[in-house]
């Protein structure tokens, strides 16, 4: 098999689950959770690192959560089971995941390096490697009871707040300007809870992340165009990561006329989920949210952080260096996060 075609199995399988989970109104964005109805978004993590997934990892594993009926969030490779004094059951298929390393272009370069080799020497290399659910592995410890985030106000006003710019009360819509750089949203009173209210102030406040002052992203696209479909997926993946990591909760009602602009903008090129997902963690990172991390396993042995040797591709040329600042020096400790 051929490295591209490798690359296109693993985006066209992920993107095609999460297509027919949304025309069947199962998917990640369309299953509200809220803290006062009991319900809860348990997002996919290794319990070898007690890390979440992040990205498009966290999307793709939460998919296929759903479409195999998982009831456990932990995914780890065959040798971080065994480390564990655990066994993937016989004739169980793996999940697979990928995650990136950019190499750091402030190192020192070869003597005699041309520009091509240069060029060759940055490209970023996609690892992949393959996870199993908890519920296909035996003798893994029990799932520690899940201990709900406490939502604090406090920490969503500062992150509002933080971003410097008015939020207009009344009326019955939400919504964000890009020209004016402000947020109008209905009074408090007319939503089910306090947190409901939040939650929809942080999705007007991932879009306004994406003023030219912040992320600048593309804010000019109008309802049905591509950039529109493009913005909303951002925001709308940004405000799934922001209801578990703050416990706010996330309703994706008033959005569900997104969806067939998802479908057709992912069929179009599925690398559009990733690229959504790795924008929506931006966006949490500029608002101060970070991922969660619970407490690992007690590991029976050492192994490699990613469980099994990955196995490296390099990536073609067209694929690019994150413009963030911080990526240069991610190194590894990007994965799963794309």
């Amino acid at each position: 098999m051929s490295e591209m075609s490798r690359h296109e199995r693993y985006d066209h399988e992920a993107v095609a689950r999460l297509i027919q989970q949304m025309e069947q109104g199962t998917s990640p964005f369309q299953v509200p959770w809220h803290r006062e109805a009991g319900t809860r978004f348990s997002s996919p993590y290794n319990p070898s690192s007690g890390k979440s997934y992040r990205g498009g990892n966290l999307l793709h594993l939460w998919c296929a959560q759903q479409e195999h009926g998982y009831s456990d969030n932990r995914w780890l490779t065959y040798k971080q089971a065994a480390a564990l004094g655990a066994q993937v059951r016989g004739g169980e298929k793996a999940t697979w995941v990928k995650y990136w390393d950019f190499p750091d272009e402030h190192a020192p370069a070869p003597a005699g390096e041309t520009e091509d080799e240069r060029a060759k020497r940055l490209r970023p290399k996609v690892f992949y490697a393959a996870v199993f659910n908890a519920d296909q592995i035996e003798g893994l410890s029990p799932r520690a009871p899940q201990t709900d985030v406490v939502w604090q106000r406090e920490d969503c006003k500062r992150i509002i707040d933080q971003l410097g710019l008015p939020v207009h009360h009344g009326g019955n819509e939400a919504y964000y300007v890009p020209s004016s750089d402000e947020i109008y949203v209905p009074q408090q009173a007319q939503f089910h809870s306090e947190s409901a209210y939040w939650a929809v102030l942080l999705h007007e406040g991932a879009h306004a992340t994406g003023h030219p002052s912040r992320l600048a992203r593309d804010l000019t696209g109008r309802f049905g165009t591509e950039s529109y479909a493009k913005e909303e997926l951002i925001a709308e993946t940004a405000s799934l990561l922001l209801g578990e990591r703050l416990g706010i909760g996330f309703d994706f009602g008033q959005h569900a006329s997104y969806v067939q602009h998802w479908i057709k903008l992912l069929r179009d090129d599925p690398r559009e989920l990733y690229r959504a997902a790795a924008a929506a963690e931006k966006v949490c990172e500029h608002l101060g949210v970070q991922a969660l991390v619970r407490e690992p396993l007690k590991a029976v042995e050492q192994v490699h952080e990613h469980g099994q040797a990955p196995v490296a591709v390099e990536a073609k040329p067209q694929a690019t260096r994150s413009s963030s600042a911080k990526a240069k020096s991610r190194g590894k400790d990007m994965a799963m996060a794309m």
